[in-house]
């Protein structure tokens, strides 16, 4: 069972009871506790334009369908090729967009060896993804991400 939004202000760990501010006392068999966390984002020209979400929880995703869905958005571009950035994509693919993932590291995932990666990669290209690895956004414009990957430069619209 999941409580989302409750604020817990005492555990009794010996009997195994949460004390939630405003309610009753619960008791528990296995307790996780995911305090949820605040998205970064990071230092880039433009990043905070309405056009530009993190998904961080339901309500985020919620947004980005909505404004997906409200426009005639159907480029989707993908800062970040982890778990996460790997399930957008495969969202996105699922709803016919045309799909840009930016990995700064040279392969998605770097948790994991390359040559996996490598694998993951071509199934996410065999499928219309455009992947840009070792590289960086510089820049959000109107419509446009400008690129860097050293010297050279690049814009996606």
């Amino acid at each position: 069972e999941v409580k989302l939004n409750h604020k817990v202000i005492g555990i009794d760990r010996e009997n195994k009871k949460l004390q939630i501010e405003n309610r009753n006392a619960e008791s528990y068999d296995k307790l996780v506790i995911a305090t949820g966390a605040q998205q970064l984002r990071p230092d880039i020209a433009g990043i905070l334009g309405e056009n530009i979400f993190t998904i961080s929880s339901l309500e985020n995703v919620a947004k980005i369908k909505d404004y997906y869905f409200g426009t005639e958005a159907k480029n989707v571009l993908i800062l970040g090729g982890g778990d996460i950035g790997i399930e957008a994509a495969e969202a996105f693919i699922q709803l016919k967009a045309k799909v840009f993932l930016v990995e700064k590291n040279s392969h998605i995932l770097p948790y994991m060896d390359k040559d996996m990666a490598q694998k993951l990669e071509q199934e996410l290209q065999s499928k219309g993804v455009k992947l840009f690895l070792g590289q960086q956004v510089s820049a959000f414009g109107d419509k446009v991400a400008n690129l860097k990957n050293g010297k050279n430069k690049e814009k996606l619209k």
